[in-house]
């Protein structure tokens, strides 16, 4: 039996005016036995939204002929698909698929060094599959696919490396064995102190379906995501789910504070914002922005007294401009100014770029960015460059530019990155100086890809000024060349 059943299905419509119209449905599905979840479903009912401006001109003007290099590639093991990607300090985590398969590395985590790419001491051996993980501080979170959250605290420097030379001028790394780098399990949540103090209480169940009741601190599907907010004195952290809710954890003790329905589909994305707004998106073709009440400025009787008025998020805004599922958010804060940019792909196909207008706090649709051929899975950013990935299985770059008056920003897809046989299922930036950033990539023909791309480029376009940047300007390569040694 196949392990994965690819189906796509195009259709041609006429129109009244007798021109065609591409119409198609995607679907990737899991075998239908062992209780196994789909990588992804995506079903688009339009080519591209209609109801929006493009930003920019025909894609199809894009110089291809660049070549835009891979610098690295590392292939997976059989059936451990990376399914998570994320930075912390010099070192690249993937969260892997990898499910306890005869002959296959049994790290849930894997952890390279993000510029050399060697790799270091993995962990999470024994556990469930990743699906999904965030960093902070010394801390790693990542989200199980028995729907549970596990925190993890590094020592020394993570992972330990160390050069060693054979005398002849030759010089290789060896991981260090005494201890140090290595990744220690400080919690999983929900706790077994939450679990006891809540098995109890008939209140403390919710129905979840038909003659089934779980705890209201347990997920009960797939955790898509996890996000970091609150304040640095009381930080707390979000987990997002296809059960439609999204959880609110205190990370001083690991307890559960809040659990509340967001979306009536699951929810794919999850951010949160500088200003502390949380963001989320759902299989309901719709954003949501919450906000947050109470906080760490409330001394402790007064949180007591207050427990069901403060620390509850409330529904600011509703974002529908998507026809079908949104899969990916991505925020962008311009380097030369205080402007922030909302973007948010989905199985639409585009990407729906979203900005305050002057005098008001709730974002607005001001356009889509056009280009990718089938559903858009993951974005990632850095500076003023956005990176999206689709299940066409390309890479698309894109440059943000505003006018120096403040005028209405412009974007243009700088490259087209192409090597991947599979769809793109997750993204990470890492911004190394003024000149270059490094970008990785995972799909799921089980390939990590590592991208160096030069940022120093400069349009030489009269418009540049304006925000008019040209989707046909020639470049020399986005690409800069970058040699690694094969291990």
């Amino acid at each position: 039996m196949m392990n994965l059943l690819l189906r796509s299905t195009i259709l041609m419509l006429k129109s009244e005016n007798g021109s065609q119209e591409s119409i198609e449905t995607e679907t990737i599905t899991g075998p239908p036995s062992g209780g196994t979840v789909p990588l992804y479903s995506c079903s688009s009912t339009s080519g591209f939204l209609p109801s929006l401006a493009s930003l920019f001109s025909d894609p199809s003007a894009l110089d291809t002929a660049i070549d835009h290099r891979c610098m690295a590639t590392i292939t997976g093991d059989p059936g451990s698909h990376i399914s998570s990607l994320v930075i912390l300090d010099d070192y690249l985590y993937a969260g892997t698929g990898c499910n306890g398969v005869i002959g296959v590395r049994t790290d849930s985590v894997r952890v390279w060094q993000k510029t050399t790419m060697r790799e270091g001491m993995g962990f999470g051996a024994g556990y469930a599959p990743v699906k999904a993980l965030f960093v902070s501080g010394n801390f790693i979170f990542s989200a199980h696919q028995d729907q549970r959250i596990r925190i993890w605290s590094r020592s020394g420097r993570t992972p330990s490396l160390k050069q060693v030379s054979d005398g002849y001028g030759h010089s290789s790394y060896e991981l260090l064995q005494d201890g140090h780098g290595q990744h220690k399990l400080i919690a999983s949540m929900p706790t077994m102190k939450d679990y006891v103090k809540a098995f109890i209480a008939p209140r403390n169940y919710v129905q979840v379906r038909r003659q089934c009741k779980r705890l209201w601190i347990e997920h009960v599907d797939t955790i898509s995501m996890l996000a970091i907010g609150g304040s640095a004195e009381d930080p707390i952290l979000y987990s997002a789910s296809w059960d439609r809710s999204i959880k609110v954890w205190r990370l001083s003790d690991w307890k559960c504070l809040e659990s509340f329905k967001a979306h009536d589909d699951a929810i794919n994305a999850l951010l949160v914002g500088p200003e502390g707004l949380l963001y989320t998106a759902s299989s309901d073709a719709k954003i949501k922005v919450w906000g947050r009440l109470g906080g760490s400025e409330d001394n402790e009787a007064v949180q007591t007294q207050r427990s069901k008025k403060t620390r509850k998020h409330f529904l600011i805004a509703s974002l529908e401009a998507h026809k079908a599922s949104v899969n990916a958010l991505a925020l962008l804060k311009e380097t030369n100014g205080n402007e922030l940019a909302l973007y948010s792909g989905g199985c639409d196909k585009d990407i729906v770029v979203w900005e305050r207008e002057h005098g008001l706090k709730v974002m607005v649709s001001k356009g889509i960015l056009k280009g990718h051929r089938k559903a858009i899975l993951c974005l990632s950013s850095t500076g003023n460059f956005l990176c999206s990935g689709s299940a066409d299985r390309t890479i698309r770059v894109w440059r943000r530019s505003r006018a120096s008056s403040g005028g209405v920003s412009s974007h243009c897809c700088v490259a087209i990155l192409q090597g991947h046989c599979g769809p793109i299922k997750c993204l990470a930036m890492s911004f190394c100086n003024e000149d270059h950033c490094l970008l990785y990539s995972s799909s799921l023909d089980n390939q990590l890809k590592v991208w160096k791309l030069d940022v120093s480029i400069k349009f030489e376009s009269a418009n540049d000024e304006e925000g008019d940047l040209p989707l046909n300007h020639q470049v020399t390569s986005l690409i800069a060349p970058w040699r690694l040694n094969s291990f």
